[in-house]
Formats: structure tokens, sequence, C-alpha cells
């Protein structure tokens, strides 16, 4: 199975089988499509009306407990911490419009800040400097994904770990390589010019080189009319240029336009708990 999912190669779809058995109902998440989606895990969602996972089955990487949210001892790094909008329970929403030669979809996507862990409690483990932060990213038809993204104090926001779910609930694990994903700096106009190695959600896996450059300050429209002025991450594939990501510092990750191979994938948002009230979402 191809595992390419924010920024790689495309890949299958999703198509989603309903089999009845003793009145219980079993979703077994499938494949369509070029760009890599992710079906519903096996998360209990009876809690209340979202349609997306939210019980953090997926990620169970620290080793002090399963459902924590804060491991006993981390660091804390208020400045960078809010600059990149990492705070435990802290929620983004996206329209993924998936437009392919062949198949084109549109999707949810969910990303929550599920957990802080202590460096020398993750898996791998990290420096007793680093603290991390576990995002999941659920999608309400395609594949699920998880992200782990660390701070230590020194102004970048690092590539730990992503997980990437495949049809019947497996999972491949991707170690980090402190690849740099975002940094920190005294303003926005600061930035520009800065290089990364990794784009958000999508480090190095597959034998694929991703990379960024803060290149532009893009007016950014979403919504009903709302625009924001962003930081245009011109972003790269193996050095070829595949897109753009915008990034707001506070804010996060708040769209984008990928293409791989002949699959454009659009992220687009709809909401965003760390955006101010006047940002309309």
């Amino acid at each position: 199975m191809t595992r390419h999912r924010l920024a790689h190669s495309p890949r299958p779809g999703s198509l989603l089988i309903v089999a009845p058995l003793a009145a219980l109902a079993f979703l077994l998440p499938g494949c369509t499509g070029s760009y890599p989606g992710g079906g519903d895990d096996d998360d209990d969602t009876s809690g209340g009306g979202n349609t997306f996972d939210d019980d953090d089955t997926a990620g169970d990487d620290d080793t002090s407990g399963d459902d924590d949210t804060f491991s006993e001892d981390t660091p804390s790094y208020p400045a960078e911490e809010a600059w990149f909008a990492l705070a435990v329970g802290n929620e983004w929403e996206y329209r993924e419009d998936i437009v392919g030669d062949v198949v084109s979809d549109v999707d949810d996507v969910l990303i929550t800040v599920r957990r802080r862990i202590a460096g020398p409690e993750m898996d791998p483990v990290q420096s007793a400097q680093m603290v991390v932060f576990e995002m999941e990213l659920n999608r309400a038809v395609g594949l699920d994904e998880v992200h782990w993204f660390g701070l230590d104090g020194s102004g970048s926001m690092k590539w730990v770990k992503t997980r990437l779910f495949g049809d019947f609930f497996e999972s491949d694990d991707y170690p980090g390589d402190g690849s740099v994903v975002a940094s920190l700096a005294a303003s926005e106009a600061a930035l520009l010019g800065a290089q990364y190695q990794a784009l958000w959600f999508l480090g190095d896996v597959d034998g694929h080189d991703y990379s960024a450059t803060s290149s532009t300050v893009e007016t950014y429209f979403y919504g009903a009319g709302q625009e924001v002025e962003t930081l245009g991450n011109q972003s790269f594939e193996d050095q070829v240029e595949i897109g753009i990501q915008y990034v707001k510092p506070g804010w996060g990750l708040v769209g984008q336009q990928l293409t791989f191979g002949s699959t454009e994938v659009t992220w687009t948002i709809t909401d965003c708990s760390p955006c101010p009230p006047e940002a309309g979402l």
C-alpha cells in the first residue's frame, strides 16, 4: 500500500464497506482515489456528535499511561508553545479537496493536540529538554494519521515521529530525524527566507525528502469572505516545488495547496480553536 498522505505521491482513497453481523456493523475502510485519506479507526465515538474519532486509541507512545494528556514532568516553553499554537486540546478542522485525473473526492480533516509527553518518555526516546506534542489527524472518510512534534527551547518545532494508518487498522511508524518544521522569530516578516527540512504534517517518509521556504507574505482567503495575512511556505518534494502551505504564527497551519503527480490536494480551514474570535472560525 502506498503510504503517502499530506504531501506524498497519491494513494488510493477510501471505500467504506458495511457488513451486518449479529446486529452489529463493522466499518472496514478500503481504498479509492490517488491521494491518501483515512478511514475511521476503532475509536469509540459514542461520547458526542462529532463524526471524528475521539478517544485516542491511535496514539499510545508514552510510557506513563494510556489516556493521560500530560507526562508528570515536562519542560515548558511558553513563547514557543504560543507561537506554534501547541496546547493540549487545540483543534483545527479543514475541508480537504482532492482532484486527480481519475478520481476526485472531498473529505473533512480534524487535527487535535492530544497529549504532552516528556522527551525521555517518548518512543523513540528524546532528550530531557524536549517536550513532545502528540497530534491526531482524523479524517471523516479517509485514513488517519498521528504526528509528534517537539520543542526543546531552541526556537524550532521539530519532527519527532509519524504514524500512518492503513485500511485494516494496521499502522506504520516513521521515527523523525529532528527536522525543523517551523521556527520562532520576533515577527512574521523576520521569517521570510527561513528554510525548513519538513512540512507541516509531512516528514521524510517513504524515501521522499520534503522541505519548505518561507518565501512570501500571502493573503489567505477562507470562509465567507474572510482573509488573513500568512506566511507562504513554498513547499518541495525531492527538491521539486509542489505548492504552498499557509502558516500563521499563533494559529498554526491555515491551509495548503499541494500537488503530487497528477493529484492536487487542497486544505481550507473551517474551524480553529486557537485562532482569535475575530478570525470568524
